[in-house]
């Protein structure tokens, strides 16, 4: 207890001893605030855009776990990632959920009147 004591005793003189902080003027906190988001902004976009675009390697289709998935549905809860058939099945019935397709390596919004074919190409479905 007496360390504790002596600790903290020491701990208070010092801070008796130093100078107290120096007040920042608004412009030179903006100015110091600034700075630090421009440090630290190209990461988050980066990071933002790693996990809104990006598609990650070799993903199976969440309900069959068979195909390779080529559409992402934020909206599904339990089938995110979707081949072209189980996309079928399972929009075909929630025809108003935004999703993404990979496209040139990313993903992008597409519309929900189309879908992949069978022969791999996007088509409009459902006249």
């Amino acid at each position: 207890m007496k360390d504790i004591l002596l600790e903290l005793q020491e701990l208070l003189a010092r801070l008796q001893e130093s100078d107290p902080p120096r007040r920042q003027k608004w412009s030179e906190w903006q100015t110091a605030l600034n700075e630090s988001w421009e440090e630290h902004r190209s990461y988050l976009f980066k990071a933002l855009l790693q996990f809104t675009f990006a598609v990650p390697e070799d993903v199976l289709c969440n309900r069959c776990m068979v195909k390779a998935a080529v559409v992402k549905c934020d909206m599904c809860s339990s089938a995110r990632h979707l081949c072209q058939g189980c996309n079928k099945t399972v929009h075909g019935t929630r025809p108003f959920h935004d999703r993404n397709a990979i496209v040139n390596g990313h993903y992008l919004p597409i519309p929900v009147t189309t879908s992949l074919g069978s022969n791999g190409e996007w088509e409009i479905v459902g006249n």
